[in-house]
């Protein structure tokens, strides 16, 4: 589509600078005009939203440069090449050529050139002001811009001279090129190379562009709730716009909500939230686009200050966390795998759950550059105000360490210390495993050990050694 798209470009062009006359050229900005006309409603909307002070966020604003100098060469780039060259360097040699590009077409087609070269600058000089000034533009928002700037390159492309530069003999190439009897390329023929080579770093540059790091990654956000996700799960979006996105790509079975167009402190999130909360004991929250929606974290706040962060994860463009209001649980859920092991006459392990049991030791979209394993043990305490730490990690058989337990500030153990943990009661606690990105392939073990004073307790029951048991095992592939 882009190799067909960028030929078009250059035959418009050529034809386009040929043959179009004042009749031609005035129906064309008619219909323009026209197409401004219908285009007011949505704009006297974004012009609403903007001066009422809230930012409406993109990839394409002052907090993401640099210099605001570095806006114009950053949105060629993503007309031109797809971010492929998306540095502050390339930006300026991309938009020095396009100068020199626009030169050329005013030089060879004058008055010809001159409703092209006026719809495509000031086009290009809209798109970049309102980078620099309103906080607008992502780069699929630039795509209305391709149209006008893939014709106009054509015309560049038509009109680099094609006459052979008669200086000194001695630096005469094309004399040269004769004389040892090679064959010289005809001015059509080195048009169409550069044709040629417009395509090609089209294409490539797609094909970088379809990495997932490099915009909001949907897909692997919903992928990983689909894979831990538990009955009676709630998944709330913020901003609510998120949700369709969010909708289109999630194959899961928890319940899907949107809620506020952003968050700010004048907002009442109690009321707000709460509701939506109600009678889930673990809730998913996807931030979308945070610095913009909710640059203050207010809604996370929120979410921390009544319940325990299971985990959380950084898909690009968003943040994904798991919260548990009800770790306390009277019986071992469905989903767990029953066990049976005690540490010295302090705790027990009743259960494990592992979502996923196989994967890669290294990840680029969730959590760069090592994988995580999320185990759920089901801890009971046999002693009130037994104080013990309980840990997680991840062994070869001989015993060598490959991944141990995240510690959050929030997590069940410091929200929840085992010293206040009642017998008869099951605790839900969450451990990520962050893997060693170098882990050869290959089975592992999750080992699980008590402490006291920092020495083990020591294990009895199925699956046990001395100090340890094995609640379950991960295989690296």
């Amino acid at each position: 589509m882009i190799a067909f798209g960028a030929i078009a470009c250059v035959v418009l062009a050529n034809r386009l600078f040929r043959r179009v006359g004042t009749r031609d050229t005035l129906i064309g900005l008619g219909a323009l005009a026209l197409a401004g006309v219908l285009y007011l409603p949505f704009a006297g909307a974004v012009w609403a939203l903007y001066r009422s002070g809230r930012p409406l966020g993109a990839t394409y604003n002052p907090g993401n440069f640099a210099s605001p100098l570095e806006v114009p060469g950053a949105v060629l780039n993503a007309i031109l090449s797809h971010r492929l060259l998306n540095t502050p360097a390339a930006g300026f040699v991309v938009l020095a050529l396009f100068v020199v590009g626009s030169a050329l077409v005013w030089r060879r087609y004058r008055k010809q050139a001159i409703p092209l070269l006026l719809l495509a600058w000031i086009s290009f000089i809209g798109a970049s002001g309102l980078a620099i000034f309103a906080d607008l533009y992502k780069p699929r928002y630039l795509a209305a811009f391709a149209p006008l700037t893939l014709t106009l390159v054509g015309g560049m492309i038509w009109a680099i001279p094609c006459k052979t530069w008669r200086g000194s003999p001695r630096l005469n190439v094309r004399r040269v090129i004769e004389l040892s009897g090679q064959f010289t390329l005809p001015c059509g023929a080195r048009r169409g190379l550069l044709v040629l080579v417009f395509i090609l770093v089209s294409l490539w540059s797609v094909r970088a562009d379809l990495n997932h790091i490099v915009h909001d990654d949907w897909t692997a956000a919903t992928a990983f709730i689909e894979a831990h996700e538990q009955p009676n799960d709630r998944v709330i979006v913020i901003p609510d716009w998120g949700q369709e996105a969010f909708r289109y790509h999630y194959r899961g079975e928890a319940d899907v909500i949107g809620v506020l167009p952003g968050v700010n402190d004048e907002l009442d999130l109690d009321s707000i939230l709460e509701p939506l909360v109600s009678g889930y004991q673990r809730v998913w929250y996807v931030s979308y686009q945070p610095e913009v929606s909710d640059p203050d974290e207010l809604a996370d706040s929120w979410f921390r200050a009544r319940a325990v962060t299971v985990t959380d994860v950084f898909p690009s463009g968003m943040a994904v966390r798991l919260y548990d209001f009800a770790p306390e649980v009277t019986a071992l859920p469905d989903i767990a795998r029953p066990l049976d092991a005690r540490f010295g006459d302090m705790a027990a392990l009743r259960g494990v759950y592992l979502p996923a049991s196989r994967g890669s030791a290294r990840d680029n979209r969730l959590h760069p550059p090592s994988n995580w394993v999320h185990v759920i043990l089901y801890w009971e305490t046999l002693q009130p105000g037994a104080d013990f730490v309980p840990r997680a990690r991840l062994t070869d058989s001989f015993g060598q360490v490959y991944g141990g337990a995240l510690e959050r500030d929030n997590d069940l153990l410091h929200r929840m210390p085992v010293s206040t943990w009642q017998p008869g009661i099951l605790y839900r606690t969450p451990y990520d495993l962050n893997v060693n990105p170098d882990t050869p392939l290959g089975v592992y073990n999750i080992e699980v050990m008590v402490l006291v004073g920092g020495q083990p307790l020591p294990a009895t029951g199925a699956d046990t050694g001395a100090t340890w048991v094995i609640a379950g095992q991960f295989t690296v592939e």
